[in-house]
């Protein structure tokens, strides 16, 4: 992908996380986060980070390969080791090159190539999103036609509220509906039999394939129409 679209997406996660998490955004941590959001790219020569830094990038290039170490869960977390002091004097810079540096893998994964992101390992991750906005998982389940086994992430805010039950909340479920929200985290069709009726106000729904060498390139399509519940014309602004 392009240097500008790191750039850009490692801006929407930080101006996002700021709105999300309260904390207050500083203009040299914003820019350490796009900074980083370039660096996992150091793997390759011709990047914008690969240039300048050749006598790095060409040894890995030639040794591991584009998408694969600096790609994965280990590289994360060699950066984290070496950033770590930063924590000590200044948390939000270290979180902020560790964020920059993760959204370029996240963005990454939605590519046709996906990343090595269990290197050494050799499976492939790649993501395909999924706009949920008037639509149900049922929809979902029943008219995703992929090649390749997957796992569904998301959050869905639907019109309607359901008390959370205490007793459940350090029981990990790979579909959680609480208050007004459906939260997938690495779940599977067979996961959803009680969610698959409620529609999505807004949301969206992530597809994650893990590929395995000789595996077929991701295919993945929807049949049968576009699904979508009409919003009345009187509510359709404030969703």
């Amino acid at each position: 992908m392009l240097a500008a679209t790191h750039a850009a997406f490692s801006t929407a996660l930080y101006l996002g996380g700021a709105a999300v998490f309260e904390y207050p955004t500083e203009p040299v941590a914003w820019g350490l986060a796009i900074l980083f959001s370039f660096m996992p790219d150091i793997d390759i020569p011709t990047s914008r980070v690969g240039r300048p830094l050749f006598f790095i990038s060409v040894p890995i290039e030639k040794r591991f390969g584009h998408r694969t170490t600096t790609h994965s869960l280990i590289g994360v977390g060699i950066l984290a080791a070496l950033a770590s002091p930063l924590y000590l004097v200044w948390p939000m810079g270290f979180w902020a090159i560790l964020g920059g540096y993760w959204s370029h893998i996240q963005i990454d994964m939605a590519n046709i190539r996906g990343v090595d992101l269990f290197w050494p390992s050799p499976l492939r991750v790649i993501s395909q999103r999924a706009d949920m906005k008037g639509r149900s998982l049922r929809w979902l389940v029943e008219n995703l036609q992929a090649n390749h086994d997957y796992y569904l992430l998301g959050e869905l805010h639907i019109d309607a509220d359901k008390v959370v039950d205490v007793t459940q909340l350090e029981v990990y479920h790979p579909a959680r509906w609480s208050g007004a929200k459906v939260k997938l985290h690495y779940a599977k069709a067979g996961d959803l039999a009680d969610y698959l009726n409620l529609t999505a106000i807004r949301g969206e729904v992530v597809v994650q394939f893990w590929l395995r060498p000789g595996d077929a390139m991701v295919e993945m399509r929807f049949d049968g129409g576009a699904g979508r519940v009409v919003t009345p014309g009187v509510l359709e602004g404030m969703f």
